[in-house]
């Protein structure tokens, strides 16, 4: 046993035992996954706590230094056997390992200043934030577009403006490459900013925090060649707007493009925006469909952009799969043993960012006599 500062005992398994293992698969996967329908689950400490040496070698293993190699078993048999049942299963670590987060969907970052560092290195690797250890998290995760994470109902300062900036350019945000600060122009003091580069959509994000108490319009420049559209366009989506991007001139100047960030509407809401240049505006999903439904019904689904039908995108109906119509339409039906609780519609087509709704499926009132 070890002992911690709060007077706890934690035994540390051996991850080299493959007994240990399948007990942990068996209950994430199996029990959870399968007959609980959870869509995701956290392995607490395993990228956290460092490696221990195990003198055994009647369980698994025959060295001393398998830790590493154990554990990336582990959380593979996890997730893979979690997706048989549920393919949108989300497996995520404490702690940030090369090679454990490689395996998994997301890592939280619990220790350490160089976040920045291991983002920048291995993009790939999706991030979180512990939103409520420190004042500046969220900044951080906002920044580096990482997700965050809150324990005993606490909130990011500005969280659900800035969950909503964030939504509106989802696809092209977190499936582009963090290049930190390069190709940045000079910020004012107290603004901070971070470059996205998005291939599939043919986009440059900026990530901005401004902490200025008195928040006034400023020039944003970012170098031309890093800019996939040659002749970019600039949407500024600012904290206050609701995740409605607004078009904000765009000019070359010599080796970079400057855009011009207006002054906020609202200077309570402004702490947070995020600047896009490309070639055209990113266009989003909207899904319509009740707000409440019950077991067994049969209801409609649509989805489009700008008012007009986009047929054939793909729909998530929980982690049911559906592919709309041409005219941008499907009917759903749930089974009368389906659970009741909230269930995340989503939608998604290539080149738009993905619509999400919460549709809730509550239990059918019987009439009393």
């Amino acid at each position: 046993p070890d002992k911690t500062g709060a007077g706890h005992d934690w035994m540390f398994m051996c991850p080299g035992d493959p007994g240990w293992r399948e007990h942990l698969r068996f209950w994430i996967a199996d029990k959870y996954a399968r007959d609980y329908h959870i869509n995701g689950m956290q392995i607490d400490q395993i990228a956290a706590a460092q490696a221990e040496t195990c003198w055994r070698t009647d369980h698994g293993h025959r060295g001393h230094g398998h830790w590493p190699r154990s554990l990336s078993s582990l959380v593979e048999s996890v997730r893979t056997s979690a997706r048989k049942y549920n393919p949108n299963f989300v497996l995520w670590l404490e702690g940030v390992s090369d090679v454990l987060t490689a395996r998994a969907d997301w890592s939280v970052w619990v220790h350490g200043s160089l976040p920045v560092v291991y983002h920048y290195t291995l993009p790939e690797h999706r991030l979180a934030f512990l939103t409520h250890a420190s004042a500046d998290q969220s900044d951080k995760a906002f920044l580096m577009a990482a997700l965050w994470t809150t324990l005993c109902g606490a909130r990011p300062r500005d969280g659900e403006d800035a969950r909503r900036l964030r939504q509106a350019v989802a696809d092209a945000l977190f499936g582009a490459r963090f290049l930190d600060t390069v190709g940045l122009g000079k910020l004012p003091e107290k603004v901070q900013a971070t470059v996205h580069r998005s291939e599939d959509f043919g986009a440059l994000l900026v990530t901005v925090v401004d902490h200025r108490e008195t928040k006034t319009a400023y020039e944003l420049k970012v170098r031309a060649d890093l800019c996939p559209a040659k002749v970019p366009c600039a949407w500024w989506y600012a904290q206050s707007r609701g995740g409605v991007g607004r078009s904000v001139r765009c000019e070359l100047r010599g080796e970079h493009f400057v855009t011009q960030v207006p002054a906020p509407e609202d200077p309570t809401r402004a702490r947070f925006g995020i600047m896009v240049l490309a070639a055209r505006p990113l266009q989003r999903l909207e899904l319509d469909a009740p707000a409440e439904v019950a077991p067994g019904d049969s209801f409609a689904i649509t989805a489009s952009c700008n008012g007009k039908p986009v047929p054939g995108a793909e729909v998530w109906v929980g982690d049911d799969c559906r592919t709309m119509d041409a005219s941008g339409k499907l009917t759903y039906q749930l089974a009368d043993s389906d659970p009741v609780g909230p269930y995340i519609l989503r939608a998604r087509r290539e080149g738009f960012i993905s619509g999400r709704r919460i549709l809730e499926v509550k239990a059918r009132q019987i009439a009393a006599r």
